[in-house]
This record gives structure tokens, C-alpha cells and sequence, in this order.
């Protein structure tokens, strides 16, 4: 996949047509780019090579089917300052902190195996298909000022990154980033079916990344937001979440909240469902029970070996 389905109006642009910010932003960068993709959809994440599970997979259609009407709902005179702040915070995170940020997203992206990727890629490339010949294509990008003060701080922490790593990442990410169309100002939106679809394809490449890494993932990007000065943070987060009720109508944001919600709750029914699979069984002569072998404090006893298996 050599082509990058990116759209300038009607016209599909080649990778060398691209200009030299969206290259540093989209190479340099891609780890940072891939930072939101990673951990908004860790919590559906499951360990290597296992399915997701249907009710996982209902739940994510939920978050895209909720999240649609949000992202098309975006306008630049609200998302535009949203971004600024955001840029702000992250040019005033520590450099060391970012850098590690990057290498362990770098580590969690280039976990997932090459041909979870190639599909999730394939599937939003299937999903514009048309829509360069559409009028779709209204999600504002994020101001120039914005992207300024991001690469600037992204240049700083640079000098601390591997840069083998990152590169790495950045060419197993571009695929699935170029996918997405967009013209000189805006994000264009496939149709919701084929946006969900997607979403499902991106789900499945996240659930087999390896957890340890993308937990380490998790840890350091939150590390990274808290090496941010206390009173530029405490000044700027009211602001932002000011800034965010102007993104999208209050229900919209409601249902996109507890649609994220219930892909916790999913999760968590299956590693329950998992545990209690692997729980060591003892069958006798009239009956059959699962009791764990742990006869610690608070896990032993007569409740723990009276627990009829579930039908199977």
C-alpha cells in the first residue's frame, strides 16, 4: 500500500505531493498521533490472539454509532480554541516525559501483529471509498497555531526519542493513518454503516496488541499529562471542559458517555468469563464443581466449593 488516500477537494494527493508539515506531523509524530487511537480503545483491549467477545464487539458499535453524530457535530470556532489549549498543555509537559510517551506507544503499536493492522487499514480505506466525491469532509482540522506549537514541542522532545523506534511505528502506522480522507481544512466522515465497520476492524488490531505494553502505554502518557505545571493545568483544564460543551449538543455527549462506559463494563464481564474459565475444576462421583485451590483468607471455605459449573 504505497497510495495515501488523501483528498485536496475531488483530488487524490500521492505522498509526495503532501505538504512538509503533514510529513514531519504524520512520520516524526505518529506515535503521538496514535496515542488517542491506543488509549480511548484500551479498555477494550484483551490479550494477544484471543477474540473479542460479541458483547465487546456491541459495545464498540455502541461508541461508534454515539461518537458519530459528536465528530460530525464539530465545528472550527469551537474546536479551534479546544485545540490551541490542548497544544498549550502539551508544549508545557516535560520533554523527557513525551519522549518516553512516544516510545512506549511505539512499543504497543508495534506489538499488534502486521496483518491486524493491513485490516484495519484495508477497512477505512473501503469506508472512503466515495467519499472524495462527497461533501462529507466537515471536521475542522486542528488550527495552524496548533500544529506549530505541537511540532515545536515535539522537536524538543525529540532529541530524547529512539529514533529507531519511532520511525518504525511511524511506517506501520501511516497506512492506517493516510486512509483517512480529508481536504486542505477538514476530516471527511464515511457513511455511519461503514464507519462502524471500521471501528470493529480497529478494535480487533487493538485487542491484539500486547497488554503489558499498551498498560505501560497508559501509565506513561498519564505520567507525561502530570508533569505539567500544576497552576498552567488548574488554569487550563475549566477552560477546556468550557470548550468541549460547545462540540457537540449536552445528549449526544451523555449517550457518548455511557457508551464508553459499557465498553468498560464489557471488559470487564470478559475477563471475568475468562477467569472463571481458567479456574481449576474438581469433579466427583455424584457432581461436578469449581472451587479455587487458593484456601487464602477470604477465598476458602464452604463458599468456595459449592459453585455449580455453568451449562456449557
Amino acid at each position: 500500500r504505497t497510495r495515501v488516500s488523501l483528498s485536496s477537494g475531488a483530488r487524490t494527493c500521492s505522498p509526495q505531493e503532501l505538504g512538509e508539515r503533514e510529513m514531519k506531523l504524520l512520520s516524526a509524530g505518529a506515535a503521538a498521533h496514535a496515542a488517542a487511537a491506543i488509549l480511548l480503545t484500551s479498555s477494550a483491549c484483551t490479550p494477544p490472539a484471543v477474540a473479542i467477545s460479541q458483547p465487546m464487539r456491541q459495545a464498540v458499535l455502541e461508541v461508534a454509532d454515539a461518537a458519530y453524530p459528536v465528530v460530525a457535530s464539530v465545528r472550527s470556532d469551537a474546536a479551534g480554541p479546544f485545540a490551541v489549549q490542548a497544544a498549550a498543555l502539551f508544549a508545557a509537559a516535560s520533554p523527557l516525559e513525551v519522549a518516553r510517551t512516544a516510545e512506549k506507544l511505539s512499543d504497543a503499536l508495534l506489538s499488534i501483529p502486521p496483518e491486524r493492522l493491513d485490516a484495519a487499514a484495508a477497512s477505512w480505506k473501503s469506508a472512503y471509498a466515495d467519499v472524495a466525491r462527497s461533501s462529507s469532509c466537515n471536521v475542522p482540522l486542528p488550527p495552524t497555531d496548533a500544529l506549530r506549537v505541537a511540532a515545536s514541542a515535539w522537536d524538543a522532545a525529540a532529541a530524547s526519542v529512539d529514533p529507531a523506534s519511532v520511525a518504525a511505528a511511524a511506517r506501520v502506522a501511516r497506512p492506517l493513518l493516510s486512509a483517512v480522507v480529508r481536504n486542505e481544512e477538514a476530516i471527511c466522515l464515511p457513511p455511519l454503516p461503514a464507519f462502524e465497520t471500521a471501528a470493529l476492524a480497529t478494535a480487533d488490531a487493538l485487542a491484539s496488541a500486547d497488554p503489558a505494553a499498551l498498560s505501560a502505554a497508559s501509565r506513561q502518557a498519564r505520567a507525561a499529562l502530570g508533569s505539567v505545571p500544576r497552576a498552567q493545568a488548574m488554569s487550563a483544564m475549566p477552560q477546556m471542559q468550557q470548550q468541549a460543551t460547545r462540540l457537540s449538543d449536552l445528549r449526544s455527549r451523555q449517550r457518548l458517555k455511557a457508551a464508553i462506559r459499557g465498553v468498560g463494563e464489557a471488559r470487564a464481564e470478559q475477563a471475568r468469563r475468562e477467569a472463571e474459565a481458567a479456574a481449576p475444576k474438581r469433579c466427583f462421583t455424584m457432581s461436578c464443581y469449581d472451587y479455587s485451590l487458593d484456601t487464602g483468607k477470604g477465598r476458602g471455605g464452604i463458599e468456595g466449593y459449592y459453585r455449580p459449573l455453568p451449562d456449557v
